[in-house]
């Protein structure tokens, strides 16, 4: 039986997920399979942005499996732009999201790139990890660093980046979560428990 602008509660006992302008075929009592929105909500940014789940289906749980074109300019927040893909899963709070998160900011400096992620994200509270396996979406090994150039000399910054050359030095670097701190208008980058609880 095919439902059409139905609204998806996932799950029924937690809550956490609530898709609409849903199809849905009903195949049996335990089982169906559709599509449907869902909308993503950061307070910082006042709107709800669609994601469009292309396959939703249960097997207990519900799952999904979504979209996001770098053509639809998403953000997590003001400070962090994605492309890529997203899944849900009724069990877990939070969605998941496997792609390219950019910093955005208007730093002429710094070069715009898009980290390669795979990781839940809490859109209240945001946290971008950077892990020493880290690339980017050209597959360049990421850093957050203060390097330099061993062609030139040129000191310079790789913040969630790719270094200028794979082999240049790092004086200091640092892994862990980017996060954007709203008192201080700055991105910071550390250990989480640290930006947690800096003392």
């Amino acid at each position: 039986m095919p439902l059409d602008k139905a609204r998806l509660l996932a799950s029924r006992y937690n809550k956490y997920h609530e898709l609409h302008d849903c199809h849905i075929e009903v195949e049996s009592r335990d089982h169906f399979i559709g599509y449907g929105d869902y909308d993503y909500m950061n307070k910082e940014l006042g709107y709800a942005q669609v994601i469009h789940f292309d396959t939703l289906w249960t097997l207990k749980r519900t799952h999904g499996e979504g979209k996001i074109p770098l053509t639809q300019n998403f953000l997590f927040s003001p400070h962090f732009a994605f492309d890529g893909r997203v899944q849900l899963y009724s069990e877990e709070q939070l969605l998941k999201f496997i792609g390219g998160v950019e910093i955005v900011q208007n730093c002429d400096t710094i070069k715009h790139a898009r980290l390669r992620i795979s990781q839940q994200i809490n859109p209240d509270s945001i946290f971008v990890e950077v892990h020493d396996r880290s690339k980017d979406v050209t597959d360049r090994k990421v850093v957050i660093a203060v390097a330099s150039s061993n062609r030139t000399g040129r000191i310079y910054t790789a913040f969630g980046t790719a270094k200028d050359q794979f082999n240049d030095s790092e004086y200091i670097s640092v892994f862990g979560h980017i996060m954007y701190d709203n008192e201080e208008h700055l991105f910071k980058a550390a250990s989480l428990d640290k930006l947690l609880d800096p003392e």
